[in-house]
C-alpha cells in the first residue's frame, strides 16, 4: 500500500520521487504534504514529515535535512520568493516561515519548532500611511534557534549563533554570538570554546557513562 504526496513544479529541476509507503531510500515525504513551486531541487536523504505545506516559487533542500511535521513554508509570493536551507539541517514541528522574498538558511542549522520567520510585515495598505517591509532573512551556519523565536524581516544572522528560546530578533546577530530577550540582544560574544584532545576524551566519558552507566568505560584515549 502506497502513499503520495502532492508534487508540483512549473518547469526547471524536478529532483523529487513518490513515497512508497514510508518512503524512499533517498527522500521520505509524509503523508498529505505539499510541495509546489516553480524551481524545486531536493537533496538525497531528506526527510520531510506529513502535513507539511512548501509553496514558494523557488525551494531548495540540501542534503540530510529534517523538516518535522505541520512546517508552512509559504504566503506572499514576489518575483524574489525563495526558500534555501543548506544541508544537515532540521526545522521544528510547527515552523512557520514565510519566503516573500529570499530566507537562506546555512548548513548545521536547527530551527524549532512553533519558530516564525517572517520576511514581510505588512498587511493594511501603504497608500495609506501604514508601515510595510519586506526584506530577506539570512541566516549563517552551525545555527541554532530554539522554540517559539521570531525572526524579523531584514534580519541577518553568522555563523556559530545561539538564540534562546522565546526570543524576537529584530536586528542582526553577529557570528559567534549567544543572543536572548525581546527584543533579542547579544548575551555573549566568542563563546566558542577550543578543546584539548585531553578535554574531549573526558567529555566523551562523560557521556557514556550518562548513557551507559552499567558499562566499564575504556581507559584508552579516544580522540
Amino acid at each position: 500500500f502506497s502513499f503520495f504526496f502532492f508534487f508540483q513544479a512549473e518547469d526547471g529541476i524536478r529532483d523529487l520521487v513518490r513515497s512508497r509507503g514510508l518512503g524512499d531510500v533517498y527522500k521520505r515525504q509524509g503523508l498529505f504534504t505539499i510541495i509546489r513551486g516553480k524551481n524545486i531541487k531536493i537533496g538525497r536523504h531528506v526527510n520531510i514529515g506529513m502535513l507539511c505545506f512548501i509553496d514558494t516559487k523557488e525551494i531548495r533542500i540540501g542534503e540530510d535535512t529534517r523538516i518535522r511535521e505541520n512546517v508552512k513554508i509559504a504566503g506572499l509570493q514576489t518575483p524574489e520568493s525563495a526558500f534555501i536551507i543548506g544541508g544537515r539541517c532540521l526545522i521544528g514541528q510547527g515552523a512557520i516561515i514565510n519566503p516573500a522574498v529570499q530566507v537562506t538558511i546555512g548548513d548545521d542549522c536547527a530551527i524549532g519548532g512553533n519558530s516564525t520567520l517572517f520576511t514581510h510585515s505588512s498587511y493594511l495598505s501603504i497608500l495609506e500611511g501604514y508601515p510595510v517591509d519586506l526584506k530577506p532573512i539570512t541566516i549563517g551556519k552551525k545555527v541554532w534557534i530554539p522554540w517559539n523565536v521570531s525572526i524579523n524581516p531584514g534580519v541577518t544572522i553568522g555563523d556559530n549563533v545561539i538564540i534562546a528560546g522565546r526570543s524576537n530578533v529584530k536586528k542582526d546577530i553577529p557570528s559567534f554570538s549567544i543572543a536572548a530577550g525581546d527584543p533579542a540582544k547579544i548575551k555573549v560574544k566568542n563563546y566558542v570554546l577550543k578543546y584539548t584532545g585531553e578535554q574531549k576524551n573526558e567529555i566523551l566519558y562523560s557521556i557514556i557513562a550518562v548513557s551507559y552507566t552499567h558499562l566499564t568505560l575504556p581507559t584508552k584515549r579516544i580522540v
